[in-house]
């Protein structure tokens, strides 16, 4: 994560971080926090900067540009410890007594040792029955920060024994600038779009993003292999879609390219183009016909082999 990033997430939500500092100042910060949100990169941002409120090597404490901070901002301090990311393995009855072992080791080059249990609400009710007694009474060097979806899947005994903080989606705009920090290069329009589908939900705007951009490049790769008659590639990337599941996506994706080049075709007599009208209409009848048959629960494993046979007979001319 970047530190600009990072300065964007934890002022989005700006009572939280008030709360944060002013418990920070009176030195009166509980010995377990937990944030709650579905969306993870708020999870992300404000776990790890609570952290460096711990591993800052300064006064003002978090600085942000100290070594801590930035062993913090890289996920390498050796006093911070992150678990949940698998949840089934990381939350076993097992792994949790060893999580619990390690809290009474002292820390290395701080005064605490931070332990980030994410997907906290994913623990089974006997391994929170096992991390209990370590929340009830900690070594006085751990903090705890536990993130969730949902923390009423946690059991009452150990949400009474944490100070639990719910984080909000950030406006449009304060969103559209955290998506840009993080190098999001997809078009403004296609950013803005994302956060109003998924009601301003980073991480889902994210994956959307990227999802698309995935869909644009195998339509593009496949609009390629259509100009220059591969028909091997094609089946392959049409398989590809089809294995990822976005194969209608890519479809009429792959058929706005073809249309387009067709009424360039027909607009402009000089445009030079590989297919004639009458082949690139014919493929894109194939694809109509393939778009329906996925719709109706067509068997898209078989697709590819559908429509790249059909491609093949269309370009080489031989009748369907």
């Amino acid at each position: 994560m970047f530190l600009e990033t990072l300065n964007l997430i934890v002022n989005s939500n700006k009572s939280t971080l008030q709360t944060l500092d002013a418990l920070s100042g009176n030195e009166r910060f509980p010995h377990a926090v937990l944030f709650e949100s579905t969306d993870k990169i708020l999870l992300e941002g404000f776990s790890l900067h609570t952290a460096m409120r711990f591993l800052c090597k300064e006064n003002n404490k978090p600085c942000l540009n100290c070594k801590g901070c930035g062993k913090v901002l890289r996920k390498t301090h050796i006093d911070m410890i992150i678990t949940g990311e698998n949840c089934e393995k990381s939350y076993n009855i097992d792994s949790v007594r060893n999580l619990r072992k390690k809290t009474y080791i002292k820390p290395n080059e701080s005064e605490k040792t931070v332990f980030i249990l994410n997907n906290a609400d994913t623990i089974p009710e006997k391994s929170q029955n096992a991390l209990l007694k370590i929340i009830e009474e900690p070594p006085e060097h751990v903090i705890f920060i536990f993130t969730c979806e949902n923390r009423f899947k946690l059991l009452e005994t150990i949400l009474s024994r944490v100070v639990s903080f719910k984080l909000n989606s950030p406006p449009k705009e304060e969103a559209f600038n955290i998506l840009k920090s993080m190098g999001i290069t997809s078009d403004d329009n296609d950013i803005i779009n994302a956060l109003s589908f998924t009601d301003n939900n980073l991480s889902s705007a994210e994956d959307f993003l990227q999802s698309k951009n995935d869909i644009f490049n195998l339509a593009n790769e496949i609009y390629e292999y259509i100009q220059n008659r591969d028909i091997y590639n094609i089946l392959l990337k049409l398989d590809i879609s089809a294995k990822e599941k976005n194969m209608e996506d890519v479809l009429n994706r792959l058929k706005f390219m073809l249309a387009n080049q067709a009424s360039e075709y027909i607009r402009n007599e000089s445009f030079i183009s590989n297919l004639t009208v009458s082949q690139l209409i014919k493929i894109i009848d194939v694809i109509d016909k393939s778009i329906l048959m996925a719709q109706l629960n067509a068997n898209k494993s078989v697709l590819p082999c559908y429509i790249a046979s059909q491609i093949d007979m269309i370009i080489n001319n031989i009748k369907i």
